[in-house]
């Protein structure tokens, strides 16, 4: 509750199992930062792919 309410800062256990669950946003959840070109997406990038026309052709 208190990080979410920006009182303290998550602990470094917290965000490694975060960035284990989700590995391709690592990048993005760690810095706020994202690079496509090296494969470091967020999800607002994921869902833009998802929704871009053609998307369900490539999968």
């Amino acid at each position: 509750m208190r990080i979410e309410q920006g009182r303290n800062d998550p602990r470094a256990t917290i965000l490694i199992a975060v960035t284990r669950q989700w590995p391709k946003y690592a990048y993005w959840l760690m810095t706020g930062l994202s690079q496509p070109e090296a494969g470091h997406i967020s999800p607002a990038i994921e869902r833009a792919r998802k929704d871009s026309p053609g998307a369900e052709k490539a999968s």
